[in-house]
C-alpha cells in the first residue's frame, strides 16, 4: 500500500512538473505583444499554433483575463481559463449562447460567464489581458481552429485599445443589442482603425472605400461571402487592372458563398478554392501589400447588421509585417486550386 501510494505521489508530481515546464516553456517561446514589440502576427498558415499563444497570454495574466468569443470547445484553454480564475485572476468569458450553449458546465463557479443572445449571433474573437494586451482575428477557441483551419490572429499591445475594448464588452452585459462604435489608435507610430459591429452604414462603405483605394493588388481570404455590393467593387477593381486574387472556404462556396462565386466568376476575377479537409476560416484582405483588413467578420449582411462582429484596419505594414503577410498568402494560395477548374 505504501509503495501505491508513493507511485501515485511521484506520478503526481511529475504531471505536475511537466505540466508546468510546459506552461512555462510557452510563456518563453509564444512573442506575445509587448510595450518594446506591440504588435504582433500569428497564423496557422505560416507554422504557428496559436493555441500556444492563447495559453501563453492567459498565463502571463497578473490581474484579469476577459474573453468574448463564439464558441470554445478545446480542453487546453478552458482549464487554463479555469486555473487562473482558481488563482484570483479577474477572468470573464463571453459566448454566443447557441453556439456555446453548453459551455456554462466546463468554466468553473469562478469565472464570470455572460451568455450572449443577440440579434444574430456573438462572432467576435477578442482576448484582454491585463487591460493592457489584446489578441484579436478569425480563430475561435477550438482545437480545430486554433491548429489546423487557417486562421490569422494579431496581437497589440495598447492599454488604450484595450480599455476602449474592455467598455465596449462591458456594455454587451447589460444590454441584449450590442453598442457599435469605431475608434482609431496609434501603436508605436502605427495607425489601426477598430471597428466594432454592428455600426451602421458606415462600416460597409469603409470596407467598399478600402477596395476602391487598391491600384496594384488586392487579396482577398474569406470563409463566407455573400455581400454583392462588395463583389462588385472587386469586379471594379479587377476590371481597372489591379490584380486581384480571391480565395473562399470550399464548404461555403458550395452553399451560403455561391451567388458571390457565381458573380465574380462571370466577370472573369481569378478565384480560388481552399484544396483540403481543413476550413479556411480566414476573413482578411491585404491591398497593394500596405493595407491590411482582418477580424471576426465575413463579408455578410448579418455581420455588418445584426452580429457582435469586428473588424480593424492597419493602412501602413512595416517592411516585417509585409514580409509575414507575403508568407501568409503564398500558403493561402499553395493550397488552393482555381474554381475555373471546377464545376459550380
Amino acid at each position: 500500500m505504501k509503495k501505491i501510494r508513493t507511485l501515485f505521489l511521484f506520478t503526481t508530481f511529475v504531471i505536475f512538473t511537466v505540466g508546468m515546464a510546459t506552461t512555462f516553456k510557452l510563456v518563453a517561446e509564444a512573442k506575445l505583444p509587448t510595450k518594446q514589440r506591440p504588435i504582433t502576427f500569428y497564423s496557422s498558415q505560416t507554422g504557428q499554433d496559436l493555441r500556444d499563444h492563447y495559453l501563453a497570454a492567459i498565463e502571463s495574466a497578473n490581474k484579469s483575463i476577459t474573453l468574448i468569443i463564439f464558441t470554445m470547445r478545446d480542453r487546453m484553454v478552458i482549464n487554463a481559463l479555469n486555473n487562473r480564475a482558481q488563482e484570483g485572476i479577474d477572468v470573464t468569458v463571453i459566448y454566443d449562447a447557441n453556439a456555446a450553449s453548453n459551455l456554462d458546465r466546463h468554466l468553473s463557479q469562478n469565472v464570470t460567464k455572460i451568455k450572449r443572445n443577440p440579434e444574430g449571433i456573438t462572432h467576435q474573437k477578442i482576448l484582454i489581458v491585463d487591460h493592457e494586451f489584446v489578441l484579436v482575428g478569425t480563430s475561435n477557441m477550438t482545437t480545430s481552429s486554433l491548429r489546423y483551419y487557417d486562421n490569422l490572429v494579431n496581437g497589440f499591445w495598447s492599454p488604450e485599445l484595450a480599455r476602449w475594448l474592455s467598455n465596449k464588452l462591458g456594455q454587451l452585459k447589460a444590454f441584449n443589442d450590442g453598442p457599435g462604435g469605431r475608434k482609431e489608435f496609434t501603436i508605436d507610430h502605427q495607425s489601426i482603425d477598430f471597428w466594432f459591429l454592428p455600426a451602421g452604414d458606415q462600416a460597409p462603405e469603409q470596407i467598399k472605400k478600402l477596395i476602391r483605394l487598391s491600384k496594384k493588388s488586392l487579396r482577398i481570404a474569406m470563409f463566407t461571402w455573400t455581400r454583392l455590393d462588395f463583389a462588385e467593387e472587386v469586379i471594379r477593381a479587377h476590371q481597372r487592372g489591379v490584380d486581384v486574387k480571391v480565395v473562399i472556404d470550399k464548404q461555403s462556396g458550395y452553399g451560403a458563398s455561391l451567388k458571390v462565386i457565381q458573380v465574380l466568376q462571370e466577370a472573369g476575377v481569378p478565384l480560388f478554392f481552399n484544396n483540403g479537409k481543413e476550413l479556411m476560416h480566414t476573413k482578411t484582405m491585404s491591398i497593394d501589400d500596405k493595407i491590411l483588413v482582418n477580424g471576426s467578420a465575413n463579408w455578410t449582411k448579418s455581420a455588418f447588421t445584426r452580429n457582435d462582429d469586428c473588424f480593424y484596419v492597419l493602412p501602413a505594414l512595416t517592411s516585417e509585417q509585409q514580409k509575414f503577410m507575403n508568407n501568409f498568402w503564398n500558403f493561402i494560395f499553395l493550397k488552393s486550386v482555381s474554381v475555373y477548374s471546377e464545376s459550380i
